[in-house]
């Protein structure tokens, strides 16, 4: 038997990781306007996902407010809202664990339909909270129309 390898796929991914982190730390500390910062965590997920939408929900009271999107009208955001345990999305809040549904995620007990979003047919959803020192700070959804499977 020969000893394993790490491959390099994992390692290509492992430093796109490191890269995407460290745009986003830059990102922070050069903007302090919230929307900007957002609108870039957006991007930058989006260039390691290829996702056909993605969310950034914040938790604001006992609500998570949609405060960012891939492609989602500028209207539509700040006037989605989920209460904690409403959908995925809120059972991701009030679980504090994520979600993976590589296919018909419209078909989980837990998937929620807004009638103000263009997005609502995916095959593949990915849900994860967003933590700070062990506190909800919001929720990152990655979306795909096609069947999709999320790795770790």
């Amino acid at each position: 038997m020969s000893p394993q390898r790490s491959t390099p796929t994992r390692r290509t991914t492992a430093t796109q990781e490191l890269k995407i982190l460290q745009r986003i730390i830059e990102t922070i500390s050069y903007h302090l306007d919230l929307d900007h910062v957002l609108r870039e965590i957006i991007t930058m997920v989006d260039s390691v996902a290829h996702a056909d939408e993605v969310f950034l929900y914040l938790l604001k009271g006992n609500e998570l407010v949609l405060r960012a999107a891939k492609s989602e009208a500028a209207e539509a955001l700040s006037t989605v809202r989920l209460r904690i345990g409403e959908g995925i999305t809120g059972w991701v809040a009030q679980h504090r664990k994520p979600v993976r549904l590589s296919t018909q995620a419209y078909e989980d007990r837990r998937f929620y339909a807004f009638t103000n979003l263009r997005a609502d047919k995916y095959e593949a959803f990915l849900s994860l909270p967003l933590l700070y020192h062990d506190k909800l700070i919001g929720v990152l959804n990655v979306q795909h129309r096609a069947t999709h499977t999320f790795t770790d």
